[in-house]
C-alpha cells in the first residue's frame, strides 16, 4: 500500500469547498451513499478493523482474492462521526463497485465485527456482532452525499480516502496544483 500526502492551509469554510470539489471529481465514479453504526461505543482503532475487514471482503467478491497484484480496488471516502448518544459511525462513499450487491454488502457490515456481550433492547445480554446496522442507497449527485461527508473535515472530523492508481495519480495532480492555498492533511491511499 502507498501513501501520499498533501499539506495545505485554508478556513474551514475554503476547507469545506476543497473537500467537496475533490469529492465531486469524475475520477472517483461514485455508486453508493453508506451509513455504517455500531450497537454501542467502540473504539476509533477497532472501528477502522471492522471497517477494512468489510472493504477487504467487499474487494474479494468485487475482484477476486488476487484484487491487491491485479492493481484492482475499489474507490471510497470515508467520513467519521460520533451520535448523539457518543457512539462512532460512519458515512461513506463508494465507486467502482460493479456488480456488488448493496443488500449483501449491508448484511456483510452487520455480521463481520466480532461478537461482544450486548445488552439488547429489553435489557438482556446476548452475544452479537459490534457493528449494527449498514444502509446502502444508489449514489445520487443531486441528493447532496458529496457535501453531507466532506461537512465532516469542517467539524473537525476526520475524511479518509481510498483509491486505485489510476483515481489517486488523477486526483493528486490538482490538489499538488492548489497546494499553496490551504492548509490541513490529506491522504491518499493506494491500494495497488
Amino acid at each position: 500500500m502507498h501513501c501520499s500526502k498533501t499539506t495545505y492551509q485554508c478556513d474551514s469554510t475554503e476547507l469545506l469547498k476543497g473537500w467537496t470539489e475533490l469529492l465531486n471529481h469524475p475520477a472517483w465514479r461514485w455508486r453508493w451513499f453508506v451509513t455504517l453504526t455500531y450497537r454501542q461505543s467502540v473504539k476509533s482503532s477497532s472501528a477502522e478493523l471492522d471497517f477494512m475487514r468489510w472493504l477487504s471482503r467487499l474487494h474479494k467478491d468485487r475482484f477476486g482474492a488476487r484484487y491487491r497484484s491485479r492493481g484492482q480496488t475499489l474507490n471510497w471516502a470515508r467520513a467519521l462521526e460520533y451520535q448523539k448518544r457518543g457512539v462512532l459511525h460512519y458515512h461513506v462513499l463508494m465507486g467502482k463497485t460493479g456488480n456488488l450487491d448493496r443488500f449483501d454488502a449491508m448484511r456483510l457490515w452487520e455480521t463481520c465485527g466480532p461478537e461482544e456481550w450486548i445488552r439488547d433492547g429489553g435489557g438482556q445480554w446476548r452475544s452479537l456482532p459490534r457493528t449494527g446496522f449498514a444502509r446502502i442507497y444508489p449514489y445520487d449527485p443531486a441528493q447532496g452525499a458529496v457535501g453531507y461527508v466532506a461537512k465532516y473535515v469542517s467539524k473537525s472530523g476526520e475524511i479518509t480516502v481510498g483509491c486505485d492508481g489510476v483515481t489517486c495519480t488523477l486526483l493528486r495532480e490538482p490538489l499538488l496544483a492548489n497546494a499553496r492555498q490551504a492548509q490541513g492533511v490529506l491522504t491518499l491511499v493506494n491500494h495497488s
